[in-house]
């Protein structure tokens, strides 16, 4: 580290406080600097003149694609004409240049008149801006007129990203839903996550309709919880769990801890597992990192008895690793809480008194 560094990292360590433009000139001392400064909650829009340079300009003007790498990581729907400008500038490829193009706050504002039931402010948009999946998204608590005082607007801080229709499905608006595929705005992650959350079946037929989902495959872009499947299963919703399973949604997904099959065994919902098993769930996927549990070790630990006879039928692995931190093994799970029968079926299953499952 040099001493640059340090002194940086004991000022920040003492309580020095930003006051903005940091970022900017640590981009010209080196990644090490935007990288500490990121850690400690530098602000990516501080800019007070029109004629400052943003820290995502002066990171595509700097040619560090390291640089650009951790701007990005940090601050995945930053937008600034000037970045723009600079990508043209530096004859940046095409791909970034045409990433940079989908994320300015337009699809924001829609959001926002979809939030507020703005029939005639979303009018006014859809007339003049093109469609755009990528937006920051507000609240669905968020009103007109709030928070205006503080530092940072919520399409500054790029907490939530996605697409207008989230607010739409939010809504259980269907009116708006159809102007928005209409217009071209398609469903995302964040949609299908509402949609089963608001238990809508005939908003997640118009959503999940062919004719209206983007080209490639549904992904997880920047929601960090449960996946549609998961919810959809949590609610008990067969139709809308049908419904998710024919988008591409990756059916093992464990955001939340559980995949929708993991979950289907812990509420003991026969019909979804059933379904989910169909549709290709894995019996065997695996724990997650922390509290995760494989579909047996949940059945064992909840006293399921049936359904662990049924998941061992099927091939369920009696001795898969437990999770990394706090997980069990089926066999430790029933010993633990006193399933004597539960620990009687895995044994005759071939489950082992011995050997450490963490590795």
């Amino acid at each position: 580290m040099s001493s640059g560094m340090e002194m940086v990292t004991a000022l920040l360590s003492a309580g020095a406080l930003l006051k903005g433009g940091e970022l900017v000139s640590a981009v010209y001392l080196g990644i090490e600097f935007v990288e500490q400064l990121l850690f400690y909650g530098a602000a990516a829009s501080t800019k007070t003149r029109a004629s400052e340079i943003g820290i995502l300009e002066a990171a595509v003007m700097s040619g560090d694609s390291a640089i650009m790498a951790m701007v990005d990581e940090w601050h995945p729907a930053l937008y600034e004409a000037g970045a723009l400008c600079a990508a043209i500038a530096t004859q940046r490829e095409p791909e970034y240049i045409g990433a940079l193009l989908r994320r300015p706050l337009e699809a924001t504002a829609v959001a926002m008149a979809v939030t507020a039931k703005s029939s005639h402010l979303l009018q006014l948009l859809l007339r003049y801006l093109p469609p755009s999946n990528r937006g920051v998204l507000p609240s669905r608590s968020w009103k007109p007129g709030e928070h205006l005082r503080l530092w940072l607007p919520f399409w500054r801080l790029y907490t939530l990203e996605g697409s207008p229709l989230v607010s739409a499905a939010q809504n259980q608006d269907e009116h708006t839903i159809r102007r928005l595929l209409d217009h071209g705005f398609r469903p995302d992650w964040g949609t299908f996550k509402a949609l089963a959350e608001t238990r809508h079946t005939e908003l997640a037929r118009i959503l999940t309709d062919d004719a209206h989902l983007p080209s490639e495959s549904v992904r997880r872009v920047a929601y960090g919880d449960s996946c549609p499947l998961y919810t959809a299963v949590s609610n008990g919703d067969v139709e809308i769990l049908r419904l998710l399973l024919t988008i591409g949604l990756n059916i093992d997904d464990n955001g939340s801890r559980y995949t929708a099959f993991q979950r289907a065994v812990e509420c003991a919902k026969l019909d979804m597992m059933q379904i989910l098993l169909e549709a290709g769930a894995n019996i065997n996927a695996p724990a997650s990192g922390c509290f995760g549990a494989t579909a047996l070790q949940i059945a064992a630990i909840k006293g399921h008895l049936g359904i662990a006879k049924q998941l061992l039928d099927l091939g369920a692995d009696p001795n898969a690793r437990r999770a990394a931190s706090n997980g069990r093994t089926a066999l430790e799970g029933a010993a633990e809480h006193g399933r004597i029968d539960m620990i009687e079926l895995l044994l005759q299953h071939g489950a082992k008194t011995t050997g450490n499952r963490r590795r």
